[in-house]
Parts: structure tokens; sequence; C-alpha cells
């Protein structure tokens, strides 16, 4: 779950990437611009999942995703086996239907499952940043280096290398 400030600028990053102006996404979602700017800047509470809704498909992301972030759904609790969701109506199988779109939780984390990224393909986004700054290509492969280190059990073994970096 991030903070509002956090949201909106993921938000904002978001918009940005598909080069929309606040007028076109405004255009797009019926959102008003002015609430759009308003949550970008930190300066609304969390969105409804009514408004998110909205924005979802002209961001390029799925309503669950949105939810998430936002921190309306809580992604430890919906796999925490133990939990009991009816013991929270956020849970109940007509919020999965009614507002995420999904026939009940198991289609639900059975698709949030499907939508993982490993950190592996994501170090090979040439656009990665980190705190603001390009990630060359020598940074992404000495960060799955480190992974590697921190990691020892994660790093696929081959037989001829000690190595599962070599050759890139």
């Amino acid at each position: 779950m991030m903070n509002n400030e956090g949201f909106g600028e993921y938000m904002r990053r978001l918009r940005e990437e598909k080069n929309m102006t606040l007028r076109k996404l405004q255009d797009l979602s019926g959102v008003s611009a002015a609430y759009i700017t308003y949550i970008e800047n930190g300066r609304r509470r969390a969105p409804s999942p009514q408004v998110l809704r909205k924005l979802a498909s002209p961001l390029g992301v799925s309503l669950a995703d949105l939810m998430l972030k936002v921190g309306h759904v809580d992604y430890d609790h919906l796999f925490n086996e133990e939990s009991n969701p009816e013991e929270n109506e956020i849970y109940s199988n007509s919020f999965y239907a009614q507002v995420l779109g999904f026939p009940n939780r198991e289609a639900y984390l059975e698709h949030l499952l499907s939508e993982r990224e490993d950190l592996t393909r994501a170090l090979e986004n040439k656009h990665l940043t980190f705190r603001g700054h390009l990630l060359t290509t020598n940074d992404r492969k000495r960060i799955l280096l480190m992974l590697d280190i921190l990691f020892p059990d994660y790093t696929p073994q081959s037989s001829t290398t000690t190595s599962s970096h070599q050759g890139e």
C-alpha cells in the first residue's frame, strides 16, 4: 500500500509513460483533470474503487493493480490461507465481481499470480531507473550479480559454469 503521495506519483508515471495529458486522461476516463491533478499531487485521499475503475483502462493497468497500490485491497490478507473472506465485506465474492470484475476470490488470486514478474525480467527493462537515475546495462548486470550473492539458493546452477550471468 502506498501513501496518497506515492500513489499519485505512480499514477502520474503511468499517465506520462503513455504520453497522455491530463485533458486526454479526463476525456478517456470521465474523471476531471482537476481531480486527477489532486490525486497526482497527493492532495486527495485514496480514490474510490469507482474512480479507479474509470482510470484503469486508459492508464493501461488492471483495476486490481490500482486497488492494491492504493490500499483498498490488502495483498497479504488475500494470500493468507487462514484468512476468512467472509469476515470482511470487502473480500466477499460480491466485492470481487462488482468492483474488480472477477467471479470470486480464487479467480482474482489467479490473475494476480499470472501478473507477477520475475525480477530478472524486470531488470531487462532498458528504461529502468533508481531514484531518478537511468540504470545502464552494467548497472543492471551488477544488480543481478548482487542478487545472486544475496540469494544463493535462488541462483540456477549450470553444469558448465558457476555464474548464471556469463554471456550476457
